[in-house]
């Protein structure tokens, strides 16, 4: 496994993996990842630095946010990995054998993802729409605090007219 990370990981690419990764590909771990223990904690963001901790929030934005080249992980179940967006930030994943372990690399420029999921992305963090936009749901006039005039620039945004 720790060949295969490290052959579709850049040599100079960000890596989100278990502790004995990093040991096994000599790689320096990102700051906060050398103890796996550590998301446990939270603390405000300048003490956190201080220490080098990286709590489970600040580590799952980054992983939503599209930080790492490589994502590997062995306590993940599928649900965790829709719930963080891993099929749709990484084109390539492989389970590996008798193991839960799972990587993901190929990573999927934010550009080119399907504009419905941009659409639901900054439409619940921007507009402050909870529950966001399901696969083939239908966007009506007036349908909580979307309306025309909220949508229009978010799909000027997505879908941009050349003309």
């Amino acid at each position: 496994m720790a060949t295969k990370i490290d052959a579709v990981t850049p040599p100079d690419g960000m890596l989100l993996a278990d502790e004995h990764i990093y040991f096994l590909t000599r790689r320096p771990p990102p700051s906060g990842m050398e103890l796996a223990d550590s998301h446990k904690l939270e603390f405000p963001p300048a003490t956190a630095a201080l220490f080098h901790l990286l709590p489970q929030s600040e580590l799952d934005r980054n992983i939503k946010a599209g930080t790492y080249d490589t994502v590997e992980t062995c306590e993940v179940d599928d649900e965790d990995v829709h719930t963080l967006g891993l099929q749709r930030l990484y084109s390539e994943q492989m389970k590996v054998e008798n193991s839960a372990c799972t990587v993901f690399w190929n990573k999927i420029p934010a550009n080119a993802r399907t504009p419905l999921e941009t659409s639901k992305r900054v439409t619940s963090r921007k507009r402050g729409y909870k529950r966001g936009l399901r696969g083939g749901q239908v966007l009506r006039h007036g349908h909580g605090q979307l309306s025309w005039p909220t949508v229009f620039p978010l799909l000027q945004r997505v879908w941009p007219l050349r003309i």
